[in-house]
């Protein structure tokens, strides 16, 4: 079996291999999604498709439009921050809140397809 196939079936993001094993068995598979470094932000940041950052978001008093070519694929909150993601002016996504963490988180469902957020912050 390939690198190439393990890392299609999933292998390079499972959490049940350390990043050592991942090296030792397929390290230039995989290397393409190593984790990203964390972003500095004030409060959180939306990324679009593959890792195209389309919101840097200070802490935030009402909604605020998502402008985005491609689906939403994944944020990353501040440590004790709230992203609240919102699918049309009156609903939030299923997921919404996301607390922060300083990790990335991806998105799914009607997250993906937000038209707006709202990031606060103690």
């Amino acid at each position: 079996v390939s690198c190439e196939t393990w890392k299609m079936n999933g292998f390079c993001e499972n959490p049940g291999y350390t990043d050592a094993m991942k090296k030792q068995y397929c390290c230039k598979a995989c290397s393409a999604t190593a984790p990203p470094a964390n972003p500095t932000t004030d409060c959180a940041v939306i990324n679009e498709g593959a890792s195209t950052e389309v919101v840097n978001s200070a802490p935030t008093t009402a909604m605020e439009a998502v402008v985005n070519k491609e689906l939403l694929s994944k944020v990353f909150v501040k440590n004790g921050c709230s992203l609240k993601l919102w699918v049309d002016p009156f609903t939030q996504a299923a997921d919404s809140p996301i607390a922060g963490t300083d990790a990335f988180t991806n998105l799914a469902g009607d997250a993906t397809t937000a038209i707006g957020y709202e990031c606060t912050c103690p």
